[in-house]
C-alpha cells in the first residue's frame, strides 16, 4: 500500500512529460515546414498553369535538370546552413510545382478533371491526417 519509490516515479513522469513536449515541438515545426512547402508548390503549379505552353517545350528538361542539381549537389551542401536551407527547400518545391503544371493542365482538360484533382487532394489530406493522428497518439 505504501509506495516507497515515489521519488523515482515522479522523475520518470517528468522525463516522460518533457519527452512528449519535445516530440510535439518537433512535429509542430515539421508540419509548419510541410505546409510551407505545399504552399510553395501550389504557387509554382498556379503560375505554371498560366505558362503551360512554355513549360511543354524544352524548358521542362531545364527545370528537371535544375531539380536534379538541387537534389544531388545543392541540398547536401546547404542542409546545415540555417536560412539558406529553407530557401533551397522552397525553391525546390516551387520548381516541382512548375514541372507538375503540364500534368495538371491535361487533367483539368479532361471531363470532370477538376473533381479528380479535388478528390486526390481530399484523399491525400485524410490519409495524412490519419497517419499524423496515429503518430501523435502512439
Amino acid at each position: 500500500m505504501y509506495n516507497r519509490d515515489y521519488l523515482s516515479d515522479q522523475s520518470s513522469q517528468h522525463t516522460q512529460e518533457s519527452s512528449q513536449i519535445q516530440i510535439m515541438s518537433f512535429l509542430k515545426a515539421t508540419y509548419q515546414l510541410f505546409a510551407g512547402s505545399l504552399l510553395a508548390a501550389t504557387a509554382g503549379a498556379y503560375i505554371g498553369l498560366g505558362i503551360v505552353s512554355i513549360l511543354m517545350g524544352p524548358v521542362k528538361w531545364v527545370l528537371f535538370a535544375v531539380e536534379l542539381a538541387l537534389i544531388f549537389f545543392v541540398i547536401p551542401r546547404v542542409k546545415h546552413t540555417p536560412g539558406l536551407n529553407l530557401a533551397v527547400l522552397f525553391a525546390f518545391t516551387f520548381i516541382t510545382g512548375l514541372t507538375i503544371a503540364p500534368l495538371l493542365a491535361s487533367i483539368f482538360a479532361m471531363p470532370a478533371g477538376a473533381s479528380i484533382v479535388g478528390q486526390a487532394f481530399l484523399m491525400t489530406s485524410v490519409a495524412f491526417g490519419g497517419i499524423s493522428m496515429f503518430a501523435m497518439t502512439t
